[in-house]
């Protein structure tokens, strides 16, 4: 039996420790996370993507907070113990990309 699991997400990447404590407080009910960087680099908060959901919230402050586009964008993520296939974004993902742009990063985990 092939297992197969996709996530989706919206990242902002390099936000200041006020930043991501106002996002949060602002935007928990929506699903938004928040943790310290890997590298010391400031936060990241994470906001999950489920179909259905309405995320015009996340235009509006990243227009409002003028964030580069190269501090946000998407997370696609694929955990399988198939060594080859294809993984088609969802629609709702595809058009929030155009919308928001920002950068898209991918990640493969073979289990």
């Amino acid at each position: 039996m092939v297992e197969r699991r996709e996530r989706y997400g919206f990242r902002f990447l390099r936000l200041s420790d006020e930043k991501a404590t106002q996002f949060h407080s602002l935007h928990r009910q929506d699903g938004l996370t928040i943790q310290a960087r890997h590298d010391g680099a400031g936060m990241v908060a994470r906001v999950p993507l489920e179909e259905g959901k309405d995320y015009a919230w996340l235009k509006v402050l990243v227009n409002k907070e003028n964030i580069a586009s190269a501090d946000f964008g998407f997370f696609l993520s694929i955990r399988t113990d198939e060594t080859s296939g294809i993984m088609r974004v969802p629609d709702f993902v595809v058009q929030l990309i155009q919308e928001l742009g920002g950068v898209v990063d991918f990640s493969f985990t073979f289990a």
